[in-house]
This record gives C-alpha cells, structure tokens and sequence, in this order.
C-alpha cells in the first residue's frame, strides 16, 4: 500500500469511528472531535481503538438489537481499517529503515549539482515514505524551489517559484532560529503557497545550515488526512544531516579549488618571471664579463702570457682591477665577498710578480 492508498482508508476510519461515537455518544462516550485532520495517523489509530473497546463492551448491555448489529458492524470495519493502517506504518517505517543506508550513500554521491535538490526530494519521497517534498534555495530571505515531489501533484511545474516567508511563519524561524532540528507547521504560521504545494497545512520544514548561513531549507509532508509524526520528524533528521554534509563538502571544495587557483596563478607568476631572466643571459660567474662588455666596445689588450698564469675568476678580477675598480666594487659585480677579492688580489700579485695594483695593471696590460 502507498500513501495515497493509506490516506484514502485513513478517510473511511475516521467516518467509521466518527459513526461509532455517534451511536454510543448518548449513553458512555461524550462525543467529542476536535481537529481531527491535525492529528497523526497513530493518533487516530489510538483513538479508533478506544472507540471500539467501548463500543465491544457496551454492546452486550443494549436492548436494541438492530443497533447492537449495527455498533458490531462497525467496530469491526474500524478494526479491519486499523489492522490495515497499522500494517502500512510498520512496513513504511521497515521499508525506510532497510534503504535508509543505500539512499544516504546516493545522496552522498551526488550525480550534479544542479540536479542534486531534485535528488533529495525524489530520495525523501521514494525512501522514506513522504507524500510530498521540497527543497528550496535560501536568497535574502526569498525562498526559490529549486526541487519538488509529491505523489499527487498539486501544482504544474512551470519553472522556478518563488515564496517570501513572513516573518511570524515557521519558515522564517527555521531560516533566522538558533535551532536546527525540523519544525512542524502544526502550531506556527505558514508561508501562503507552500501548504497548496504540499498539499497539506501540516508538514515539516528544516534549515540546511552550513556554518553560520542557511542556504536552502527543506519541506515535507504527508497526503491528507495523513500528517506527519514524531518518526517522521527523526528519518527527516536523519536527511538532513546527509543534505548538510554534502553541502559542507561542496563549499570546502569550492574554496579549496578556489585557493588552488590562486597559488596556481603565483607559480605562474613566479615560473614567467623566471624564464624572463633566464632569457636575458644572467650568469654569475660571467657577470664580471658581462659588466667589462656592456661598458667597453673594444676588448682590453692584455698580456696574454700573464693571463695564462691566471685561474678564470683571478681573470676576472685582475681585468676588473685594470679597470679602475675597487675591492668593493669587485665584489658586487662578482658577487663575492670584499674579503675574497682581496684574497684573490694577493694570489695575483704573487703569480705576475707584482708588488702592488698599480705595477700589476702596467704588467698585465700589453702596451705593445
């Protein structure tokens, strides 16, 4: 049996029961209906029940036949529609229980983005036994479906809907409330719209709160006169938590992606501004060669039989020296220290046969 199967014999046991208290009203049952489409199916139930234990035992005592039949008759059609009802609870509530782990992976898995609202409401209907279903986005404070099932349609689909939750209405609590669990509308206002979509005044709506924002909300909702119940209300926790997981997952690796690109944007930076110095020639150990080229258009006549005398980097340094150039200045071109050019000065010196920079400049440049 469907829900729509059940909300139909939900209907026959109310007239049933409402019949039963009609007859036994007059002698030990005050007859009393009040709100019956706001209670839960369990509820009803356990008033049907009381009905007809009343109306078995007070049927011994009537004198008049024709009404004992009658009171007969209908306890039991109550106890057949009971039996019934209370079959369709117990195998709904198994049925959800066995495919609640596979359909909390499906929504853990989701096949897109965009199609994943459609997905919870398709999962909450099909899975856990609700009549209708919604999932709507959150957007300064206006709500936009962006997902909708039910069993018995209420609406076309016509693209996007859109609803502004008043600020008494037990969506604007679920949105702007410090709570998280799923609130009934039974005892709050509701927003115009949403009941006629559901199909019902009486359903359940819950906040997705991802951090301190409410992105979206979900609704659902039995087939009246069925409404929703406490068991309702722990399977649609249950959803909920998978729907809040998934969205907290989305948005982490949505700005992980996000610090991915930028770091990837600064290698970039760094790896161009890399190869654009790669491309100027930059050599350090050329760089002494580098500074006499770009400064001279003529090479320096040297005495090349001093120069053979000489490692490259003392080379360097005696061209440098010849020059003009201080230690310092050696230094910083070479990038090297003031202390290893002198180091290097001594050495050449030694091997030229120079007393001092002066005699090693006329030694080492060939004047012809």
């Amino acid at each position: 049996m469907n829900s729509t199967g059940a909300a139909k014999l939900a209907d026959q046991l109310s007239a049933v029961d409402e019949r039963l208290r009609e007859f036994l009203s007059a002698t030990t049952l005050q007859r009393s209906t009040p709100s019956e489409r706001t209670c839960t199916l369990t509820e009803n139930l356990d008033r049907a029940e009381r009905t007809t234990d009343l109306a078995l035992t007070s049927v011994a005592d009537m004198h008049d036949p024709a009404a004992a039949a009658e009171v007969s008759e209908l306890a039991a059609e109550s106890l057949r529609l009971q039996f019934a009802l209370r079959e369709f609870l117990a195998g709904r509530r198994a049925r959800t229980t066995e495919s609640l782990s596979s359909s909390l992976r499906r929504l853990g898995a989701p096949t897109t983005r965009q199609s994943f609202p459609q997905q919870v409401c398709d999962e909450l209907a099909g899975t856990a036994g609700f009549g209708s279903a919604m999932f709507s986005g959150v957007d300064y404070g206006r709500l936009r479906v962006l997902g909708y099932t039910s069993s018995t349609p209420q609406v076309e689909e016509q693209g996007p809907r859109e609803f502004i939750p008043p600020s008494d209405s037990v969506e604007f609590s679920a949105i702007k409330g410090p709570h998280t669990h799923p609130r009934s509308s039974t005892h709050e206002c509701t927003t115009p719209g949403i009941a006629a979509m559901l199909g019902s005044n009486d359903y359940l709506v819950c906040p997705i709160r991802v951090g301190a924002t409410v992105p979206a909300i979900m609704h659902v909702a039995h087939i009246a006169p069925l409404v929703v119940d406490t068991e309702d209300a722990e399977f649609f926790a249950i959803y909920q938590s998978a729907v809040v997981a998934t969205f907290a997952r989305e948005m982490w690796t949505r700005k992980a992606t996000h610090h991915y690109a930028t770091l990837q944007r600064a290698v970039d930076q760094i790896v161009e501004d890399t190869v654009r110095v790669t491309h100027l020639d930059f050599d350090i150990d050329d760089g002494a060669e580098q500074a006499l080229s770009s400064s001279d258009t003529h090479p320096m006549p040297v005495n090349h039989e001093l120069e053979e005398l000489l490692t490259k980097r003392e080379s360097e340094v005696m061209r440098l020296i010849a020059s003009g150039a201080s230690n310092a200045e050696i230094a910083e071109k070479l990038f090297i220290g003031v202390e290893t050019v002198k180091s290097h000065v001594k050495k050449i010196l030694r091997k030229i046969g120079a007393v001092n920079r002066s005699e090693a400049i006329s030694l080492y440049l060939d004047r012809g």
